[in-house]
């Protein structure tokens, strides 16, 4: 198990650092709801789901 001590007071503070994490091997970290969504968020993501819920449609 890999530990970070953070400067932030024990949460991350940036998508980034959440990323970063994972690709380290950490397992679980704290983070804000704001940084759970910027994580979530990615504007390639967005124009996947659109153009998959378009796809969908035509199907039925």
């Amino acid at each position: 198990m890999i530990l970070f001590l953070l400067p932030t007071g024990g949460f991350y503070s940036q998508c980034n650092h959440v990323v970063r994490a994972a690709m380290d091997g950490v397992g679980a970290v704290t983070i804000s709801p704001k940084i759970l969504k910027q994580c979530l968020e990615h504007p390639l993501t967005d124009k996947g789901l659109e153009i998959f819920a378009n796809d969908w449609e035509k199907g039925k």
